[in-house]
């Protein structure tokens, strides 16, 4: 008796455990998918009811960004992905995003109150209207390359390559395709990115906590040497040329007025990193001198010389060069170079990263980058933590 009961228990389990997993797997089909266009080159998949869950700054930005890039206004978008039936995609063709429903007598008339340009299918329709080949995103090579046979996230996200998805991460490889799972976590939107995008982990320790309140740029732990873009010689572009050159790992924060960038002693020697420095400056402040031509007239030659820049001793473990104002500090560690005196402009420190990974249920790793972006209705916090070479995780609170 006593083992039939345990049999009758786990058989009730087993059904349990099937019939939830049937659900998940029903409940979150893509019925879509088979119908979109092999001209696609980016392809996200939700419901108008996950779509009307978005907290209305996240919904804002979603919305901003398809009216940026297609010929509908965000009212437009917004009233069609608010009342269709069901389920929609939104695919890119040549950088234009369009929208994919189905062929419902209700879909045909919300398009029409909305005067919203169409085309149409036995089973879909295609707004604003495109026309299409018969090739289906299904049958094409990079498609096939993304894992999205087990997926129960409310938004699923499919890029050929990474450059669509305007993820400012180092190593980035531009021609590989993408998964982007994405789900709302305490009304922060949370991503997760698959494929091949991330660095390698690295042991990497810290010096900045919290940040300051008006931190525009934080990136810790990542290198920079293997960008393709490469940047103008400018003042505005200083730090970041710096970085890109020493080819190693560091952390650096910028605010409004100010930039702090801290490299790890074993990494690179203070001299060096003086050297690197000065010979960034000669290129960003060239010499102008004069020239004499072979026909005896005067042409005007910029002259890359670093000796035009010497640091002078500022404090114990400071040093200072004067124009631009440039200051380095030999700590324990660490090497700080910065353009205040250390310690001035960043007492308020108010965001802390940990709460916002947190907030979004996502591990923040020692390799991260964060950022904002402001509308004209409010600023959203982003955290991007790199956790292996294969996965990035994404908060937007």
């Amino acid at each position: 008796m006593h083992y039939t009961n345990k049999l009758i228990i786990a058989t009730i389990a087993v059904i349990f455990i099937i019939s939830g997993l049937l659900f998940l797997i029903f409940h979150h089909k893509d019925t879509l998918i088979t119908f979109a266009p092999g001209e696609a080159t980016a392809y996200l998949h939700t419901t108008s009811k996950s779509f009307n869950k978005l907290p209305e700054s996240k919904k804002n930005l979603f919305l901003k960004y398809l009216e940026q890039k297609s010929s509908l206004n965000k009212t437009k978008w917004n009233e069609s992905l608010s009342n269709v039936n069901d389920e929609f995609a939104l695919f890119s063709v040549k950088k234009q995003a369009f929208g994919m429903i189905k062929q419902t007598e209700n879909n045909v008339s919300l398009l029409n109150s909305q005067n919203i340009p169409f085309s149409q299918t036995d089973e879909v329709l295609f707004f604003p209207k495109i026309n299409v080949s018969n090739e289906k995103l299904t049958d094409q090579d990079w498609f096939k390359k993304t894992n999205t046979t087990i997926n129960f996230s409310k938004y699923t996200l499919l890029a050929q390559n990474s450059s669509l998805l305007n993820v400012n991460f180092p190593e980035i490889q531009d021609n590989e395709p993408i998964l982007a799972k994405m789900d709302l976590v305490n009304e922060n939107l949370r991503i997760k990115l698959y494929g091949k995008l991330g660095q390698s982990k690295l042991k990497f320790k810290r010096q900045v906590q919290e940040l300051p309140e008006d931190t525009k740029l934080y990136i810790s732990g990542l290198t920079f040497s293997k960008l393709s873009q490469k940047s103008d010689y400018t003042s505005e572009n200083f730090p970041y040329i710096l970085t890109q050159s020493l080819a190693i790992p560091f952390e650096y924060v910028e605010t409004d007025d100010t930039f702090q960038l801290y490299l790890d002693k074993k990494d690179v020697s203070l001299e060096n990193f003086g050297e690197k420095i000065k010979e960034i400056l000669a290129f960003t402040y060239p010499t102008e001198e004069n020239k004499l031509l072979p026909d005896n007239s005067i042409a005007k030659q910029l002259i890359a010389n670093k000796d035009n820049w010497q640091f002078e001793s500022h404090s114990i473990n400071g040093y200072k060069i004067n124009d631009p104002e440039l200051y380095i500090y030999d700590l324990n560690e660490h090497l700080l170079v910065t353009n205040a005196i250390q310690g001035s402009n960043f007492a308020n420190n108010t965001i802390k990263l940990d709460q916002i990974a947190k907030n979004c249920n996502i591990k923040r790793s020692n390799q991260t980058i964060y950022t904002k972006i402001a509308t004209q209705d409010t600023t959203n916090n982003i955290l991007i933590s790199n956790i292996n070479k294969n996965r990035i995780s994404i908060c937007i609170d």
